[in-house]
């Protein structure tokens, strides 16, 4: 439902998130769940910033 998110982007995006404490409780993996959690927390915020509401597929 969303873009793809570039490559390089993407890889800075998780590394942001890593360095900056927001997998306090990992083990410096990030595992599949949380690049899904990460990847929407960008979005939302992406939303929220450009004020655009989405509806999940299927609805």
């Amino acid at each position: 439902m969303y873009p793809r998110i570039p490559h390089r982007v993407d890889g800075e995006l998780l590394r942001y998130a890593a360095r900056f404490g927001l997998l306090a409780h990992k083990d410096d993996q990030i595992d599949e769940h949380d690049r899904y959690a990460i990847r929407a927390g960008f979005w939302r915020e992406i939303d929220v910033r450009t004020a655009t509401e989405r509806t999940p597929a299927g609805e």
